[in-house]
């Protein structure tokens, strides 16, 4: 009896010793599963995607604003919050291309656009991506911005951008108005809209100085920019290595330059003058005797000979009673004598091709008259050299053919309002140069021109600065201030 119920009171001793086991060992478990990182059930799918070591509970996608190395701060402006967020990020943020290649936070750009993965609350970012539907255009240097309907235009496609467009010049955050068509771009969005711009080549400015014989010819920049010589010029170029060349009729040089973003080199011409020009002296000899001698439609007195430059001239000669003659006069000897006579009534010239180079007659007339006049030539100077000159640079005259087509070339006008004005207003003393023409000193007015146009501000002690502006055919004045000259170091 008492062997029974020992028995019992083993077994049951034995029952509650392993019950006592299996609740320490429940127990257990749960506290070890307290213990592991839980990921928010919201989101429980992505995570799975991006794998354990990446927790994050936030996503956001947005373009790059700012990037401190030293702090560990990158700020993204998120497309969809319409919002800037800053980011702690470290060595343990996970960064990637869009094709999965690891990346260090110094590779990454202002402008990009990204995916970025962090705990809402601290900030934390734990992995960013580039954004894998996103596109970007690199090297574009032809595009157009419609600033009324935020359109831009890359090639042939239309893209739309909003208030939000972040545009960049290395490190700087600019405004659409400090770019400029020079200006090489590279552009990034998703589908059809643009989310940033970034100025990857920008521009420099180009002064000339003591460039007076160049005046009224053209001036080429590389090979992109041929421009006429004006007075007091300020050309826009795009950064880098360049020839510059000048040239005006026989008068040509050439420099080469380096040119730096934002940067202004003066070139100094003073070197370069045009040569002395060549001149001849003609001895007209015109019968009858008081017959006016027009020269380029210039009454000239020829008692003595007349002192012209080397090139051609359209001459007169008229007397009442008289068949008027015009002709052609070409100078290119020292010296010459020119013999031409009037015919009363109508007169015919005669042709003379056998003329030698040192001078010419003429008779005056048309191919339709009847008489002939004389002709006959000479010249005054026998000596070696001024012979052999005169024999490698004929005088000579021909009849004007008045039946020549005007070669003339015909260009297209700029549209200009005459009626309004283009005044800028600000910054005050800044020189204002339109499309590199100076047009005077802030405060100033001048032609409203239709069009696209660089206006570059200028002034002694600042750094130069340019902006692009589009100014429309809608019958107003146009008044502009632009920010204030930011001084030299």
């Amino acid at each position: 009896m008492y062997n029974t119920q020992e028995r019992k009171g083993k077994r049951l001793f034995c029952q509650l010793g392993i019950l006592f086991i299996i609740v320490i060992c429940i127990t257990g478990c749960q506290k070890s599963r307290g213990s592991k990182k839980v990921v928010n059930p919201s989101s429980l799918s992505t995570a799975q995607n991006i794998g354990k070591e990446n927790p994050y509970d936030t996503t956001s996608t947005g373009v790059i604003k700012e990037i401190d190395l030293e702090r560990n701060n990158i700020t993204i402006f998120d497309i969809d919050k319409k919002r800037d967020i800053t980011f702690l990020y470290s060595s343990a943020t996970d960064i990637k291309d869009r094709y999965e290649k690891r990346l260090t936070m110094d590779q990454m750009e202002i402008g990009q656009i990204v995916d970025a993965y962090y705990y809402n609350t601290s900030k934390k970012m734990t992995l960013m991506n580039i954004n894998k539907d996103s596109w970007d255009y690199s090297n574009v240097d032809r595009y157009t911005m419609e600033k009324t309907n935020r359109i831009i235009r890359l090639g042939e496609k239309n893209y739309q951008y909003d208030e939000n467009l972040i545009i960049s010049s290395g490190t700087e955050l600019i405004d659409s108005i400090d770019l400029n068509q020079k200006d090489q771009l590279l552009v990034r969005g998703i589908g059809s809209k643009v989310y940033s711009i970034c100025v990857t080549k920008g521009h420099g400015y180009i002064r000339l100085k003591n460039y007076n014989d160049f005046i009224g010819g053209t001036v080429e920049v590389g090979y992109g920019i041929i421009v006429p010589i004006v007075d007091n010029m300020l050309i826009v170029a795009r950064e880098g290595a360049y020839c510059v060349r000048l040239e005006n009729g026989d008068l040509k040089a050439e420099k080469n330059i380096t040119l730096l973003r934002d940067e202004e080199i003066t070139l100094d011409m003073a070197q370069y003058h045009k040569k002395e020009p060549k001149v001849g002296y003609v001895n007209f000899q015109i019968d009858p005797k008081g017959a006016d001698l027009y020269i380029n439609g210039k009454l000239k007195e020829y008692e003595d000979p007349v002192k012209l430059n080397y090139g051609k001239y359209e001459i007169k000669v008229t007397m009442t009673g008289y068949e008027d003659y015009e002709g052609i006069l070409t100078i290119g000897g020292s010296t010459s004598t020119i013999i031409i006579s009037l015919a009363e009534g109508s007169a015919k010239v005669k042709d003379n091709k056998s003329s030698s180079n040192s001078g010419t007659s003429a008779s005056s007339g048309s191919s339709n008259n009847n008489s002939s006049g004389n002709h006959s030539d000479s010249n005054n100077n026998s000596s070696g050299e001024d012979s052999k000159n005169d024999s490698e640079h004929s005088t000579s005259i021909e009849d004007k053919d008045d039946s020549s087509s005007d070669n003339s070339s015909q260009s297209g006008t700029k549209k200009t309002d005459n009626a309004h004005k283009i005044t800028i207003d600000a910054p005050k003393g800044a020189e204002v140069y339109l499309n590199g023409t100076l047009k005077g000193t802030v405060p100033v007015s001048f032609k409203k021109e239709i069009g696209t146009h660089t206006i570059t501000l200028s002034q002694t002690g600042y750094t130069t600065r340019s902006y692009t502006v589009d100014v429309v055919d809608d019958g107003e004045d146009v008044i502009l201030n632009f920010p204030e000259m930011t001084k030299t170091q």
